[in-house]
């Protein structure tokens, strides 16, 4: 028990160390404070439509405690409204023409009050079918003194049919009970695919991601 405990104030630990802010400080004052997410997804993969196949970097892995919410575009492939919402990053990523996306993280750290969900803002304009979910565990065991790393693989189809999805969740049910894995857990090259379709076709789908 002692060693559980004592591995989930490492990574606690280690995940607070991860996001502790940067000050970049400028000669005209103090500067300001950056955060990373708790989610840092490396990039978003169009699985069909016109653009099929196509990956473009996530725009909201780090952002000032002061910013503004900041909108960008992919030419005809996709575009983005990223930024800060109170202790949330939010995104809303326009696809286009796709109607599948697949969401890449390379290192995924899971705590029990993680926040990371997908909905349509309010807007009824995507209709979420299903999320699949995909990756490797990394699991590290002490044995005589040494320290054993170990890679598994998990995977998992939820039904969604609905506006909305708890994509932090959709991780856990895919994963399982985590503490039975080892000492110390976390995912890597974790997919999320997301399949959708558009409610009408005058109103341009968005999906409106949120992470703590």
């Amino acid at each position: 028990m002692r060693r559980k405990i004592f591995i989930c104030f490492f990574v606690v630990l280690l995940m607070t160390t991860l996001v502790v802010p940067a000050f970049a400080t400028t000669s005209g004052g103090s500067g300001s404070s950056y955060i990373s997410p708790a989610v840092v997804i490396s990039n978003v993969k169009l699985l069909n439509g016109s653009y099929s196949g196509s990956v473009v970097d996530w725009p909201n892995n780090y952002a000032s405690t002061d910013g503004q919410f900041v909108v960008g575009s992919y030419g005809n492939l996709c575009a983005f409204e990223s930024g800060i919402n109170g202790d949330y990053f939010d995104t809303t990523i326009f696809p286009g023409s796709a109607s599948s996306i697949q969401l890449n993280i390379a290192d995924l750290f899971w705590t029990e009050d993680l926040r990371f969900s997908v909905d349509d803002d309010g807007y009824e304009s995507a209709f979420i079918t299903s999320v699949s979910v995909s990756g490797n565990i990394i699991t590290v065991n002490e044995a005589s003194g040494e320290f054993c790393t170990y890679t598994s693989y998990f995977s998992s189809n939820i039904a969604v049919n609905t506006y909305s999805c708890n994509l932090a969740n959709a991780v856990r049910t895919a994963v399982g009970e985590i503490e039975a894995f080892g000492d110390m857990v976390w995912l890597q090259n974790v997919s999320i695919t997301i399949k959708y379709y558009a409610e009408t076709i005058d109103s341009p789908v968005r999906l409106h991601f949120s992470v703590s």
